[in-house]
C-alpha cells in the first residue's frame, strides 16, 4: 500500500493582480510578490491553441521532458503523482519536487492544482536540491476556439546555493519559458 502525505492542504495562491509586482507585460505577464512567507509568481500568456490541446500536454507529464526544456526527467509515481527534476544552468546544482495534481473545472476554466507530497518511491537525487514546498497551479480559459489564456502560478522558492538577488531574473525566465515552451510544443504539433 503506498501512503502519500500532502504538505499543503490548501493552495493560498493570491487571486488578484493588483498586489503583484510586474516585471514584464508583453507579450506575457509575469509577476511576483510575497504573501505568508512565500513567493508567488505568475505569468499569464495568450496561447495560439485549443483549450483541449493545451490541457493535454500539461497532463502528459512523461513527455515533459520533451518540451519543457528544462525538465531533464519525470517519475510518475501514481496517475496524479509526479516527481519533476529541473536542469539548472551551471554552476548551479538541479532541482526536483514531487507533486500532486489536482484537476478541477469551475464552468469553461480549468483548473490544475499542483502541491507537493512525500511518496515512498520519491528517491533523493544526487546533486539536486529538493523542493519540499512546490505548489501552484495552471489555469486555462479558453478566449476562443484556437487560444487560450494560460495563468501559471507557481511557489518561487528556489533554495540552495541561488543568490536572493538573482530571483526576480529567474521568475522572469521561468513565466516567460513555461509559455514560449507550450506555444512551440503547440505549433509543433500543428
Amino acid at each position: 500500500m503506498v501512503i502519500t502525505l500532502i504538505i499543503a492542504t490548501a493552495l493560498a495562491i493570491p487571486p488578484q493582480l493588483d498586489s503583484w509586482e510586474v516585471l514584464d507585460e508583453e507579450p506575457i505577464w509575469i509577476g511576483h510578490l510575497q504573501a505568508d512567507n512565500n513567493y508567488w509568481c505568475r505569468s499569464i500568456a495568450q496561447i495560439p491553441g485549443p483549450m483541449t490541446k493545451v490541457e493535454a500536454l500539461l497532463s502528459d507529464f512523461v513527455n515533459y521532458p520533451q518540451f519543457m526544456d528544462r525538465v531533464s526527467e519525470t517519475r510518475i509515481y501514481a496517475p496524479n503523482i509526479v516527481h519533476i527534476v529541473l536542469d539548472m544552468p551551471f554552476p548551479l546544482a538541479h532541482r526536483d519536487y514531487v507533486v500532486q495534481f489536482e484537476r478541477k473545472q469551475e464552468e469553461d476554466t480549468v483548473l490544475f492544482d499542483f502541491r507537493s507530497v512525500l511518496h515512498p518511491q520519491a528517491e533523493k537525487v544526487k546533486g539536486s536540491v529538493r523542493l519540499p514546498r512546490a505548489e501552484g497551479q495552471w489555469k486555462l480559459r479558453p478566449l476562443t476556439p484556437s487560444s487560450t489564456e494560460v495563468t501559471y502560478t507557481w511557489n518561487g522558492e528556489i533554495l540552495g546555493d541561488f543568490p536572493n538577488w538573482a530571483l526576480t531574473r529567474a521568475w522572469a525566465t521561468q513565466g516567460a519559458e513555461v509559455m514560449n515552451w507550450l506555444t512551440a510544443a503547440l505549433n509543433k504539433d500543428g
